[in-house]
């Protein structure tokens, strides 16, 4: 496959289109072919953020790239909220506010304060704010425990 030059906007676009065929090729019993597998890959690499909330592109591009993914969006998250601990994942320096949980979840962040609140999703009040902050690592397994159940 050519390399491709795509601006930030533009994978996020690409990706989810090629989500939507995806799911219609899973609708139609059809499996991706190889061709379409590396541009999954492709794209969830370019855009982890916008890729953890595409499940069908994750599943196309393979459980080693999805993997990959998921740990590159909670470096990035983690980065972007403690920039002196970039790459960290320890859960005291790795904590997302409700709304940038909920993306990568691919839920509402009402979803995420009610989970938090139940106690089902480790996270902690701030402080000052009161804003929820949700651990990296716990939002991982939450995530997985809902798609398991």
């Amino acid at each position: 496959m050519a390399g491709l030059l795509l601006s930030s906007r533009s994978a996020e676009v690409a990706a989810c289109a090629l989500e939507t065929a995806l799911r219609a090729y899973r609708r139609d019993g059809r499996a991706p072919n190889e061709e379409t597998r590396q541009l999954a890959v492709a794209l969830a690499t370019a855009v982890p953020l916008t890729a953890v909330r595409l499940p069908a592109l994750l599943a196309a591009a393979g459980s080693q790239a999805a993997a990959a993914v998921k740990a590159e969006a909670r470096r990035i998250a983690a980065s972007r909220l403690d920039p002196d601990a970039a790459g960290s994942a320890s859960s005291l320096t790795a904590a997302l506010s409700a709304s940038e949980a909920a993306r990568l979840a691919g839920v509402s962040s009402q979803a995420i304060r009610a989970a938090a609140a139940a106690g089902r999703l480790v996270a902690r009040k701030d402080r000052i704010t009161g804003a929820w902050l949700i651990d990296v690592v716990a939002l991982d397994e939450w995530i997985g425990a809902r798609r398991a159940a």
